[in-house]
């Protein structure tokens, strides 16, 4: 495989689960973006998606040729799924049955319902137990954001907007990507068992972010039975 041995790919340790493989490349592995453009031709089990920040969720198994638009992509063995992030939060969600999906989830795709549809299409496809592996993503402590569009994230995924507020470090108001997520995750009963905390913005080394950094490079989170990686918790 392609991908066996690159580095700066990072394999989340689900061992004992029965689960397909959920990894995030990191700034050593490269442009992952510009790393599956360049090499199309050689990853033809990889499915991916011209990401547009909405809710639409599409079926891997349908799209000949990648990409197309959309946000969340569905899939089964022996395909791999990708989505592409500099700040926003990848979500893998699966099951030990071969389903799994993979989702680009920033405000507005929360706002769009990317983590409901992605969770309605599996289980429409015959997923039942479905486990969540957040990625990072941009904190509260970087993520300066508005009381308006605070609001309508707050009432797409029917929390109080109060328990998405935090403060960035420079003490204005800020949105927490991660708890928003967690939380519409948790009202649609999926178990989150591998939450990645790391901060896009923070950790200069590891990660791009195109908000702090305005950085045009991607991260990508792939999910398949076969990635190869250094393991980590």
């Amino acid at each position: 495989m392609l991908l066996a041995g690159c580095c700066g790919l990072e394999n989340y340790n689900l061992a004992g689960l029965d689960l397909a493989q959920v990894a995030i490349t990191t700034r050593s592995f490269g442009d992952a973006r510009q790393f599956v453009r360049d090499n199309r031709a050689r990853l033809p089990e990889l499915v991916w998606l011209n990401q547009i920040h909405g809710g639409l969720v599409v079926d891997g198994t349908r799209i000949k040729p990648p990409p197309v638009d959309g946000d969340g992509i569905v899939a089964k063995e022996p395909l791999m799924v990708a989505v592409f992030v500099a700040d926003c939060l990848p979500v893998a969600l699966l099951d030990g049955l071969g389903n799994f999906g993979v989702f680009h989830c920033g405000w507005r795709g929360l706002a769009s319902s990317i983590l409901a549809n992605g969770v309605c299409e599996m289980r429409r496809n015959g997923a039942k137990t479905l486990k969540g592996v957040l990625g990072p993503c941009i904190g509260p402590c970087c993520y300066e954001f508005s009381p308006e569009d605070l609001g309508i994230v707050a009432k797409a995924i029917q929390v109080d907007p109060s328990i998405l507020e935090a403060k960035t470090n420079w003490g204005t108001l800020s949105f927490d990507l991660r708890r928003a997520a967690t939380a519409e995750l948790s009202r649609l009963g999926v178990e989150i068992v591998i939450d990645d905390s790391r901060c896009t913005g923070c950790h200069e080394r590891l990660f791009y972010s195109a908000r702090i950094r305005n950085e045009s490079q991607r991260m990508a989170m792939i999910v398949g039975r076969s990635l190869l990686g250094e393991s980590i918790n």
